[in-house]
């Protein structure tokens, strides 16, 4: 991005996933499970239960990969910037990105609601006859929130195009 472009940036956002732990926390976390489990083993070890040992060793790897997996998802993002003449919204995940461009002064925004008892809604940015959902991951007041700061911003820029060219 040159200079000139970073002058014209009016609205710049990135969206996250969120994520519970990092990976100092997800280090203790395990360190627990395995004491725990190590522990409870042994107890069912020493009462003559010896195959539940398997089963906890077991359960540590399914926490272990659960995590490994989640931590390969935490490579996601999408980010959403606003120039003078362009919306663009790129969303990356592992590195892959997949990139929009719309005309702001076209852009629709709106929200799907989410199913009953499912946090699924996302914000859908339509234009010309081509769009993209954005903010899955987002909660409903994240939501409302980055949709409300977006149509702001838009709003502003077409007042201030109209103010420029004379037409206000």
């Amino acid at each position: 991005m040159t200079n000139k472009d970073r002058q014209r940036l009016i609205f710049d956002a990135v969206l996250y996933p969120h994520r519970s732990l990092d990976k100092r926390q997800f280090k203790y976390l395990m360190m627990f499970i395995i004491f725990a489990c190590s522990g409870l083993a042994l107890y069912f070890y020493s009462k003559g239960a010896w195959p539940v040992m398997g089963f906890f060793g077991l359960e540590i790897l399914a926490v272990y990969a659960m995590f490994h997996f989640n931590f390969k998802a935490a490579n996601h993002y999408e980010a959403v910037r606003l120039y003078r003449r362009k919306l663009v919204v790129e969303d990356v995940v592992n590195g892959k990105i997949k990139r929009w461009e719309f005309d702001p002064a076209w852009v629709d925004i709106s929200m799907r609601q989410p199913e009953s008892g499912r946090n699924n809604g996302a914000l859908n940015i339509l234009s010309r006859g081509k769009g993209v959902s954005i903010g899955e991951f987002l909660s409903d007041y994240e939501r409302v929130e980055f949709k409300s700061r977006l149509v702001d911003a838009i709003g502003s820029l077409k007042a201030s195009s109209i103010a420029r060219n004379g037409l206000g």
